[in-house]
């Protein structure tokens, strides 16, 4: 039987005022691959936890770009 999983990650910047990158984690059959995307976001705004990105309440310009992000992830 296989099995696949694919899951939404965050590599935070090696450096501390840079935004990290978004990446897909697929597994097929043991096997790992990371597939990069083009979208950064802060450290702030992901939950390490869940696995999604975090709204802020502050600013609402950020706030409608990280909706078009998951948008065209999801």
């Amino acid at each position: 039987m296989m099995k696949t999983s694919i899951t939404l990650k965050f590599r935070p910047s090696v450096k501390l005022d840079k935004e990290g990158s978004l990446y897909y984690q697929l597994i097929f059959n043991r096997r790992v691959k990371h597939l990069n995307t083009p979208y950064k976001i802060k450290q702030s705004e992901w939950d390490d936890k869940n696995g999604c990105i975090i709204f802020s309440n502050v600013d609402p310009i950020r706030n409608h770009q990280l909706e078009s992000i998951v948008c065209i992830i999801s």
